[in-house]
């Protein structure tokens, strides 16, 4: 298919004909309209087996969208393969790039131009010349374009509503898929509307589609429509529509039995009665119905001539669309005049149509048609047709076949039997190295394995490359491996710079060296690689630097090689300075505050901060800036310097979404999502996740903090849900960062502190013993680890051997690590191993930073545990110093709205014996809550109204209401409040 063909699919069916039935699905695609054009928008999934009209509903609701005043774009899917990546996207992209001023083009394409332009090169064409991107890691560029298709949609239908109908998405390519969930997590707030259109059957035999679909359903804004088969009285009317005539009941009666109001089946049913002359009263007995709609096709095709089902069957090898030249030159022994006639003849037969605008192009109305008629050709047959196109196609695309690479690549797979793969494999490197700049990275792969494969080896094994086109295949699935976080890619990459290393083309090799590859795709054969590159360059050059850079943080986070990290960087960094190059010493910084936060080096992150700034005001380097940002944030964090990350979070996410880095950006969404929780601004912290996780779905941290801010506010299906999504994303890494295993280990012993539920607590067990026992884990990493052990075992009563883990955390005392303060889990095993006065000393070192930093989220916990500590002391004025962190935390608490934390709180002082501060100061030994309790109920306030203003359980409520009838000898509750009015307690 090339690049350059427009949409075969008319938007609206040309002769205007009446659209019949389906008013109830109608009524809700128009509803779902007009939420979308009051800036809610909408994804709506339309589907049912094929000929159902699925196609033809979404015709009719542009219809009535177009009178509505929106802007219509169409995009399709192409059966198997030949379709330039992206495919659906890009039509529609095309079609509004050609209708649209370029002052407003401009505009709306806003910082994401470029991106968009190197997958629709019509925007070039229309606005001038375009700066290429900014060059960027593989995963990110892809973000990249994502993000930029995304906002240029959304500012586009902010200048009018845009209704995008993606047809046949059960054909789409997996990386079209994803750029849809991409947009439909951000689609709320825009005036866009979405259709997709989809076959179930093939949608559930798809693991990309389905995976898709289940991302889909969790949108609020998403809606899925299955259409069945038109009821009796729209048959009746479908068939006076299609044959301008008034059918019998028999006649009608025997149509929807048979077809079951397939619409698609009853119009070809009815155009072979019509052909047949049967289609009067007696139609239903003169016409033996075919048993399914191939039948009906294969039929209405037998009824052709000869000549013309052999150019329709040609024409289906070629694909779905297909073009009257290139036709006549594969049937050579047709003239152009022969051509024509059966070209109109199978127009008269409404078995093609003509591509609306295009000239020559013509399409086969229906799917079903193409696939008749390609099973009816015998596999030699097919295989010679596709071979016969694919030399076609090659002569006709002259000197530019890298445009249509992914086409001539599918021919010349189907022919490989009778032409060999030199063509095939020469494609598929071609197609897939397209699809690598166009970010197709799951496309790529496929090419790139297709190639391999006809070269008798294979992306797993250990067969070196023998040649420069077997070294490019591995190159490039590597690169599409790493850009995927796929197992494999070093493996891969090593053998392609083995192959070029081995021939002598030191500047190849050090081009598959140099390419970036996310944390936890290589480990030890990623730094390995780099090393060997090294060794290749000169090693005072500014390419060493940059290799020596990368090499340094690869030591760091991959390795967990502190030293030798340092020691590559500290060089790299002396390279970039003695050289001059400012850009690079400011990268190698931001790579150097990593590899220090990670080993727990804090104040070494936070004593750059001053160059960094210096530096960023004399170049530009916005991503080195934000990468140093979020490793000093989290420093500061640690440290509870609130000055520090006070002046570092200013504007943080705003400079990150300027850099267009999906990395950057969830990280720093992280990194103020974080704080956010610590002084329990939970809407924020709602706010700045969702973006997050709109990014990077299962980016764990922000799943945790997102689980943990829905459980501190009380809400166990939401936080259960979150909670969900990151256990799972733990199940399926292999090795991946770290981030995942940490998360588990630390935050689900967080969460059971929260909810007193232990059923995840093995799981977390499970990823504290994995990061302990990876020898190159990160101090932070293993840090976490053995903080969500220790948590472990004091949540399970089994703290034989805790006091090992309080010696490894007691270094980084009067820090924070993570979502936990290092001193309350300190305190916490002091308090388990009866060192009360020591747990004491950790408790309120803890609230004392937290209090000074801002962390008002964390005081209500640490109030709870160093109140139950002194409790348990029994000290002087310990129990009256216990009744103070109580009503503190009980006030921070309901301010806060952390209702789960108010009931363990209640409960606490409810235990708090009557000989205390509150018991003193309240009547019949009343706690205060009880107080509170009895205040109300003198106003007359029902359990559950009390529940709410006190933010407490309405079991709690009945509790305190019994334990106030015991003690104040009132038999009912019409008695505790006179008892409470008597007492001054109302």
């Amino acid at each position: 298919m090339s690049e350059s063909q427009h949409n075969p699919i008319p938007p609206i069916t040309p002769d205007g004909r009446e659209f019949v039935g389906r008013s109830q699905e109608m009524d809700l695609l128009r509803s779902a309209l007009a939420e979308a054009k009051d800036g809610r928008g909408q994804v709506v999934m339309l589907t049912g087996e094929p000929g159902i009209g699925k196609t033809r509903t979404a015709q009719e609701l542009a219809r009535h969208a177009e009178a509505q005043g929106a802007r219509l774009l169409w995009g399709w899917c192409y059966e198997g393969e030949g379709a330039p990546p992206y495919w659906p996207w890009v039509v529609p992209i095309q079609s509004y790039v050609r209708h649209t001023a370029p002052d407003s083009l401009r505009a709306q394409l806003g910082p994401g131009m470029a991106d968009i332009a190197g997958l629709v090169p019509e925007i070039a064409e229309k606005l001038g010349d375009v700066p290429p991107p900014t060059p960027v890691a593989p995963e990110q560029a892809r973000f990249r374009l994502f993000d930029a298709v995304t906002s240029f949609l959304k500012r586009a239908a902010a200048d009018e509503p845009i209704l995008l109908v993606l047809d046949d998405i059960h054909w789409a390519d997996e990386p079209s898929l994803l750029l849809l969930q991409f947009l439909a997590r951000q689609i709320d707030d825009s005036r866009l509307m979405i259709v997709l259109t989809s076959r179930e059957a093939e949608a559930a035999g798809s693991p990309a589609v389905t995976e898709t679909l289940a991302q889909l359903s969790r949108l609020p804004a998403f809606r899925r429509h299955v259409l069945s088969g038109l009821a009796i009285g729209d048959v009746r009317r479908f068939f006076q529509v299609e044959a301008g005539q008034d059918p019998d009941a028999d006649l009608v009666q025997s149509l929807h039995a048979h077809t079951e109001g397939n619409p698609f089946f009853l119009a070809e049913v009815i155009r072979l009665m019509a052909s047949q002359g049967g289609t009067g009263e007696d139609g239903a007995g003169a016409l033996g119905l075919p048993q399914g709609v191939r039948d009906v096709i294969g039929q209405r095709l037998r009824r052709l001539s000869d000549q013309c089902n052999t150019a329709l069957t040609t024409a289906s090898v070629v694909g779905r669309e297909f073009d009257f030249r290139m036709l006549g030159i594969v049937m050579e022994d047709v003239s152009e005049t022969e051509l024509l006639a059966l070209v109109d003849e199978a127009l008269e037969a409404h078995l093609i149509e003509e591509a609306p605008g295009q000239g020559d192009r013509y399409v086969f109305p229906h799917a079903l048609v193409q696939q008749t008629l390609l099973e009816s050709l015998s596999s030699s047959r097919k295989v010679r047709l596709h071979a016969r196109i694919g030399e076609v196609l090659e002569t006709l695309y002259g000197g530019q076949p890298e445009n249509h690479a992914a086409e001539l690549a599918h021919h010349f797979s189907e022919a490989a039997p009778v032409l060999g793969t030199d063509k095939m494999v020469r494609y598929a490197l071609m197609a897939g190295e397209k699809a690598l700049a166009a970010f197709a990275h799951e496309e790529a792969m496929g090419y790139f394995t297709q190639g391999l494969e006809a070269k008798k080896i294979t992306v797993d094994d250990d067969s070196p490359a023998l040649d420069a086109e077997t070294a490019a295949l591995l190159f490039g699935a590597g690169q599409a491996q790493a850009s995927t976080l796929r197992r494999g890619a070093a493996h891969n990459l090593t053998r392609a710079f083995d192959y070029y290393s081995g021939v002598g083309d030191a500047v190849k090799a050090v081009e598959v060296a140099e390419f970036p590859m996310a944390p936890g795709v290589g480990r030890l054969r990623v730094t390995g690689l780099i090393s060997r590159a090294l060794e290749l360059l000169p090693p005072d050059s500014l390419e060493a630097a940059r290799l020596l850079s990368r090499y340094g943080w690869a030591l760091g986070q991959e390795v967990g090689d502190y030293d030798k990290a340092m020691a590559a960087l500290n060089q790299a960094l002396a390279i970039a300075q003695e050289q001059g190059d400012q850009v690079l010493e400011m990268s190698t910084r931001a790579n150097s505050a990593e590899v220090n936060f990670f080993n727990l080096r804090h104040q070494e992150v936070l004593d750059d901060g001053p160059k960094m700034r210096e530096l960023g005001r004399q170049v530009e380097n916005p991503q080195a800036e934000v990468a140093y940002r979020i490793s000093a944030i989290m420093a500061a964090y640690a440290l509870g310097q609130k000055e520090d990350f006070d002046r570092l979070l200013d504007s943080s996410v705003e400079l990150a979404a300027e850099t267009r880095d999906q990395t950057l950006l969830t990280g720093t969404l992280f990194v103020n999502s974080a704080l956010a929780f610590t002084k329990g601004q939970w809407s924020l912290v709602r706010d700045l996740t969702d973006r997050g996780l709109a990014a990077m779905p299962a980016y764990p941290p922000l799943l945790l903090t997102r689980a943990m801010c829905e459980y501190e506010c009380g809400d166990r299906v939401l936080g259960g849900e979150y909670l969900g999504r990151l256990l799972e994303t733990a199940r399926r890494s292999r090795q991946g960062t770290g981030l995942e295993f940490a998360s588990v280990a630390q935050g689900i012993p967080l969460i059971a502190e929260i909810t007193g539920s232990m059923e995840h607590l093995e799981a977390a067990a499970r990823a504290s013993n994995a990061l302990l026992s990876f020898p190159s884990a990160t101090p932070f990493l293993t840090q976490l680890a053995r903080s969500g052990l220790a948590l472990n075992m004091l949540l399970t009563g089994n703290i034989s051997g805790i006091q090992d883990y309080y010696e490894a955390l007691k270094p980084h005392r009067g820090q924070w690590l993570a979502w936990a303060s290092v001193d309350q889990v300190l305190g916490q095993i002091c308090r388990a191993t009866g060192l009360l006065d020591r747990a004491v000393e950790h408790f309120e070192s803890a609230m004392d930073v937290s209090r000074k930093s801002g962390y008002r989220a964390y005081l209500p916990r640490l109030g709870l545990l160093y109140s139950g500590t002194l409790l348990e002391r029994r000290g002087d004025g310990d129990q009256e110093h216990a009744q103070t962190l109580i009503d503190e935390a009980l006030v921070t608490a309901g301010e806060l709205g952390m209702r789960p934390m108010l009931e363990q709180l209640t409960q606490l002082q409810d235990e708090i014996p009557a000989t205390g501060r509150a018991a003193a100061s309240n009547p019949a030994g009343l706690t205060q809550r009880e107080a509170d309790v009895i205040r109300l109920i003198a106003q007359g306030k029902t359990d559950r109204e009390i529940a709410e203003e006190l933010i407490i359980a309405i079991r709690t409520v009945t509790t305190h209401v019994g334990n106030i009838l015991n003690k104040t000898g009132a038999a009912n509750r019409a008695e505790a409040a006179s008892f409470a009015t008597r007492h001054g307690l109302d």
